[in-house]
């Protein structure tokens, strides 16, 4: 249902199924992550993906074992939750937005999307419109540098789910576009974080040609996922010819997700991918942009060069 209701929206969508468990019996459906509820260690979410070849887990961080072992649970797993309803009940309620601010900068500084959840705007379960407290709950987590928020009963239950899902998303976009996310000390340990770095330098530094956008090409979403821990102020349009890659960089700030077929001739700029990104309405002709790539931009091997292309569409560039 998701799937046909998306496609007719002409929209990507990305999909999680919760699970309690490790040991959950689960079939492999058209889902793009799974996310593990109550662990404690790295140990359940290997246990899974051993049981699951290819799977993509979210770890809910929602005890006070798993912040005990929150690096090696990062380590292991490919995202990150925080579970606020139960961490909030088997940790001492006083350090939950504490714990909520290491999760996500610890998520950030390893290239894992994070997830903030759980009573985020829960009077709007039976209210049209949500308190001042929830309001600015909802910003604080966009302004910590959260991936993505998370409504449930609000939209599972609740009488207002439309409105619930407006709102977050206006509080959202206006938090996002204020300048006022907070930022953390991201150290390049590779070749591809050097790059992204680089890139997001250059989109803070308003250079006198501003850059627009950052156009990544990838194939797994490392790049991509390396470029979004900047929380750049310009979108990055990222290409892969996986959906499923893409599907799952939907949870990541800042990405615009856009399949493209690989090829084995080697592209240079001439190709009409920008061509084809404009007809999407995210680029125009005038703007430059930075293109992160490999040394064939469509081509096999890791990216290892940025571009700086001023776009002249009606020349095809």
């Amino acid at each position: 249902m998701i799937r046909k209701n998306a496609a007719k929206l002409n929209l990507r969508v990305g999909i999680i199924v919760d699970i309690p468990s490790s040991d959950f019996k689960i079939e492999i459906n058209d889902y793009d992550w799974v996310a593990l509820s109550y662990l404690k260690s790295a140990k359940e979410i290997l246990k899974l993906k051993k049981r699951l070849s290819n799977v993509k887990v979210i770890a809910k961080i929602e005890n006070g074992e798993a912040m005990d072992n929150l690096a090696e649970i990062v380590e292991a797993s490919d995202g990150l939750m925080v579970a606020r309803g139960d961490l909030g009940r088997e940790t001492p309620i006083e350090e939950l937005a504490l714990f909520q601010k290491r999760i996500i900068d610890t998520g950030r500084l390893n290239g894992k999307p994070v997830i903030v959840a759980t009573e985020m705007l829960y009077s709007m379960v039976k209210s049209n419109t949500p308190t001042r407290a929830e309001a600015t709950d909802v910003a604080n987590a966009v302004f910590d540098g959260t991936d993505a928020l998370m409504l449930s009963e609000e939209t599972a239950l609740g009488d207002y789910p439309i409105e619930a899902v407006e709102v977050m998303a206006k509080i959202a976009s206006f938090c996002e576009n204020s300048g006022e996310l907070r930022s953390i000390d991201l150290k390049a340990k590779s070749l591809v974080e050097a790059l992204t770095e680089s890139a997001a330098r250059m989109v803070n530094d308003k250079l006198d040609k501003p850059i627009k956008a950052v156009l990544v090409f990838t194939r797994s979403g490392t790049t991509a996922l390396m470029t979004s821990r900047y929380r750049l102020e310009v979108p990055a349009i990222t290409l892969s010819n996986d959906e499923k890659v893409l599907n799952r960089l939907c949870l990541s700030f800042g990405v615009i997700p856009f399949f493209k077929k690989f090829n084995t001739e080697k592209y240079a700029s001439e190709d009409p991918i920008f061509e084809e990104v404009k007809n999407y309405g995210l680029l125009k002709s005038g703007e430059t942009i930075l293109v992160i790539h490999g040394d064939a931009w469509f081509g096999q091997g890791p990216a290892n060069r940025l571009s700086v292309v001023t776009l002249d569409l009606e020349k095809k560039v």
